[in-house]
Parts: structure tokens; sequence; C-alpha cells
């Protein structure tokens, strides 16, 4: 209950959901008569926010213009190493293929490590949209915004090594392969990702374009974190 609190010059103020998404059109039909209302929060720093940051949005784009699939995120993962080099936190490569891990010591070092996790690969789509910075691999586009994860937690990183003495604990950032294949995180847990730093918790984030710019929604519990295949079968077919 953040109740607006301020957090490491962070102002929290917990909204209702219903009140937040009615403000948007059509919002309505997405929340309305359901059980599950997320709480919404408005965030606002003395600091420019990351998506200002100039260097997250470039990096948006060359992501999004050199778009890869599962397991295949090789440029995607070497541009997400060398950020976190030029950052200070020593990126680890090469898990599960494609995956990066980068850990930011706090000075507090209360025992604490909590993980921010990005994903990174595209989908098998024929891009149409047009823009200046659409994919330049036939068949492959980031459909589901993955190039924005990443740019939006090379963003995180940039700002949390800003406050890296104030973090009364660590952050460990996460950048996973193959999220639409459903392989990914498997893959990096049984190469112990986890286990070369233990967590307390991780957060996950993914767009939503029906919230609108300038809030985050949340939910204590998990949202939007299920991928699952099914098999149809027809009786009538031989």
């Amino acid at each position: 209950d953040h109740g607006g609190e301020t957090i490491t010059g962070i102002r929290v103020e917990a909204l209702d959901a219903m009140v937040l998404v009615r403000k948007q059109t059509g919002a309505e039909r997405l929340y309305g008569g359901q059980k599950f209302r997320p709480s919404l929060v408005g965030i606002g720093r003395e600091q420019p926010i990351v998506g200002n940051d100039l260097q997250a949005i470039a990096g948006e784009r060359h992501v999004f213009a050199d778009t890869e699939l599962a397991f295949e995120e090789h440029q995607t993962a070497a541009l997400i190493a060398d950020y976190l080099g030029r950052l200070g936190i020593s990126p680890k490569t090469g898990i599960a293929k494609t995956g990066v891990a980068g850990l930011l010591k706090g000075a507090g070092n209360n025992g604490r490590r909590v993980g921010v996790r990005a994903d990174m690969d595209a989908l098998p789509i024929e891009e149409q949209s047009g823009v200046s910075f659409a994919s330049r691999v036939p068949g492959k586009m980031h459909a589901c915004g993955h190039d924005m994860h990443v740019a939006i937690a090379l963003g995180v990183a940039r700002v949390l090594h800003g406050m890296r003495d104030e973090l009364p604990g660590d952050v460990q950032f996460i950048f996973q392969p193959a999220e639409e294949t459903l392989a990914g995180a498997a893959a990096m847990i049984s190469e112990g990702v986890l286990e070369d730093a233990p967590l307390d918790f991780v957060i996950g984030y993914h767009n939503w374009p029906l919230i609108e710019a300038g809030a985050v929604g949340y939910h204590a519990s998990a949202v939007m974190a299920s991928s699952a295949c099914w098999r149809i079968l027809d009786s009538n077919c031989e």
C-alpha cells in the first residue's frame, strides 16, 4: 500500500483501475464486468523520464529494425551486453544461447535482490506498418513490442545505476530469449540464471496500449503471464 508515499524520489499514488481506464475510449469493454481489477499508479520523477532518453529510444529502434526470432537474438544480445558494460554493469552472455544477465550492486548491501526481466524475440510476421523504423528483415516483426521491453529495461538499468548509492540491495537484469515459443524462460532457469544470483522476487513488464501514457498498470499477482499451446481435434476429420 503505497498511499502516496515517496519512494527513492518516485511519487506513487494508487488509483482505482476503473477510474483511469474509463478515460480511454473503448477500454470499458476490456475491463467491464470482470473480477480482475489491477491497480494503476502514476509515476513522476525529478529526472527526465526514461522514454525521453535518446539512448534508450535509439536502442529500441535498432532492435526493432533488426528483428530476430526465438534463440536467434544475437545482435540484440550484443547491443544489450554493450549497453550494460558501458554503464559499468558486467554482463553475462550466452545463457540459453542468447540470454543476457547483469547484476547491479546497491551500496546498501542488505542481502535483498530484485530481478528485472525483459523478453527480446520477434514474431514471424511480415511488417506492413510503413514506419521509418520498421523491420528490415522480411517475415519478421516486433509485433508484440519486445523491442520496447528491451529499451525500457535498459533505461531502468541506466536510472538505477545512477541511483546505486541509494539502493539498499541489488538488482539483477535478465534479458530473456524465446518468450514467444514458450521455451526461453525454462532454458535460462535450467542454465542457472536464478542460481547465480538468487532473487527475492522478479518484476516483469509488458506494454499495454490501453493504459494512458504516463501511467503504469500493476497487480500484486500475475498479469498476462501465461502462454499456452493446444490442439483442436475434429471428429469429422479422418
